[in-house]
Formats: structure tokens, C-alpha cells, sequence
């Protein structure tokens, strides 16, 4: 990246982005008393890569000049200015733990569409994986599955935002689950089945003496009946 320094008033950021004003006003609150740590990236031609929040404070701050990053533009796509976007976020260190297992799976799920990767389709070898996306990102395989399995947690529920820290997100979420799955067991009536066992015949004879929510899934061969 070229290092340079603009008029603030000519970086373009878009006119549907909606700042969050706490954050916001958090990180006008840091530029004032710290100064601008991480300069915005900007393309050639002054539209925002990655900083669009630093850009508005430092204009609420009152400033005329700012110092930028600007990036190359030949060769490059959309997907890789979001590419620098998300990492150059990820790097800054000073994010909400929500928002880093958000940008964490957005990079991941870019970096699948980069590498042609339906994830519906089954039975081929992956050319790219979470364990790719690991190493990229320099954390463990583990941490980045936990965080991904957050983030989609933070889809279904965006209150866990309120929680202070991860550790706790994940202790609320585990236990969530065991409860949603006692309730579930509650429910179901007392059955005669063994388990572990492989019932074999026809499901349209086997499946109509079982009680109902005695299992989540049944395998069976096609063709399939409905029950």
C-alpha cells in the first residue's frame, strides 16, 4: 500500500452506511486522546476500503487532512478489496469480541466463494476448508471453529451481543443447548426401542409402530415415504 495523506472531505464513504453512534463516539473518544493508529485504506479514486468509522470521527473531530493507505487497483475485484477490508479490521486488535467471530466468518466465507467452494455440494474433496482459513487468519482450528459456530449463534440471536466476553457467550450458548435438549427429552414418550442398534425392512412397516419423537433422524433407503 502507497502511504499518503488526503483531504478528508474527499474520501467517499457509502451513503447506506449507518455508523453505530456508540462505537463511534468510542472511537472519536481514542483519536482525541491517542491519536489515528491505523490510517483508512482508500482506492485511487478516494472510495473507502476499510476505516469508514475512523473517517467519520476524525470529521466530527474536526479534522481537514487525514493520512490514508491507498490501495493498488490493477488486478484487483471486489472480493479483494473486502478481503483487505476484513483482515485490515482483524488486525486492528480493538474489536468487540462479537464483531471479530463475525468478520472471522465472513472472511471465511469469502475465501470459500474465492476458491469456487458450494458448501451444499458433498462428496468432493475441498480445495479450501477451515484449516486453511486458520492459517491465514494465525489462530488455531479450533478458536476459528468455535468463533464461526458464535457468529452464526449471533444470527439466531443478536442479544448475545450484550454478553462482555466470549468465554461467557459460549458458556450462555452450551448452555442453551442443554436445555433446549432436556426440554426436548422431556417430551418424548418412554419407548421399547433398543439403541444402537440397525432396524432393517421396509419403513412403511417398521416406522408406523414407533412412537412418535422416539429419534431426530431416520436413514432410510429410496425410495423415501413420508411419515
Amino acid at each position: 500500500f502507497k502511504e499518503s495523506t488526503t483531504e478528508i472531505s474527499k474520501i467517499i464513504i457509502p451513503k447506506d452506511f449507518i455508523p453505530d453512534q456508540a462505537k463511534l463516539s468510542d472511537i472519536q473518544d481514542s483519536i482525541s486522546r491517542q491519536g489515528l493508529f491505523h490510517p483508512p485504506i482508500i482506492k485511487e479514486n478516494f472510495e473507502i476500503i476499510a476505516g469508514r468509522m475512523r473517517v467519520l470521527a476524525c470529521r466530527n473531530l474536526g479534522a481537514k487532512q487525514i493520512k490514508v493507505l491507498i490501495a493498488p487497483a490493477l488486478g484487483l475485484e471486489d472480493d479483494d478489496y473486502l478481503a483487505i477490508s476484513l483482515e485490515e479490521n482483524l488486525k486492528r486488535g480493538n474489536l468487540q469480541w462479537y464483531d471479530i467471530v463475525v468478520k472471522e466468518k465472513e472472511f471465511h466465507e469469502l475465501r470459500l466463494r474465492q476458491a469456487g467452494i458450494d458448501e451444499a455440494v458433498r462428496g468432493k474433496k475441498a480445495s479450501w476448508g477451515v484449516r486453511e482459513t486458520a492459517e491465514e487468519l494465525k489462530v488455531s482450528y479450533g478458536t476459528l471453529s468455535e468463533d464461526i459456530s458464535l457468529a452464526n449463534a449471533l444470527l439466531l440471536d443478536p442479544s448475545l451481543k450484550r454478553i462482555k466476553d466470549k468465554t461467557t457467550a459460549k458458556k450462555v450458548i452450551a448452555e442453551t443447548i442443554k436445555r433446549s435438549n432436556q426440554e426436548m427429552g422431556a417430551g418424548r414418550p418412554i419407548s421399547n426401542i433398543e439403541v444402537n442398534i440397525c432396524h432393517c425392512g421396509a419403513s412403511d412397516v417398521i416406522l408406523p409402530i414407533i412412537d412418535e419423537n422416539t429419534f431426530e433422524v431416520c436413514i432410510t433407503d429410496p425410495p423415501w415415504l413420508e411419515f
